[in-house]
């Protein structure tokens, strides 16, 4: 698993921005992103992508294990285009690549 707070990330919309509250395992705050001095919509999209951020993650690692356990039961070993961009995603969020 990966070293980030495992949350829950949650979006809170003010007025003019848009927070991101990250949780700790005790559902204490314990960091706030803040999004703001762009147009609204632009804002609540980037708030929203950030605070699912972790459960991408988490969906993706699932996929990633599924595809290679079916590349082992069924003896390929093919890793085809699709999958090649799961694997890079992990990497760009587990700080594995940069």
């Amino acid at each position: 698993m990966s070293d980030f707070t495992q949350g829950p990330f949650s979006v809170a919309e003010t007025r003019h921005k848009y927070d991101i509250v990250i949780r700790g395992p005790k559902n204490e705050p314990i960091a706030l992103v803040l999004i703001a001095g762009i147009a609204k919509k632009e804002g609540a999209a980037n708030a929203r992508l950030i605070a699912a951020a972790p459960d991408l993650l988490a969906a993706l690692q699932d996929v990633d294990a599924l595809w290679m356990h079916h590349s082992i039961a069924h003896g390929d070993g093919k890793i085809g285009p699709l999958h090649e961009k799961v694997i890079s995603a992990i990497a760009k969020a587990t700080g594995e690549q940069p």
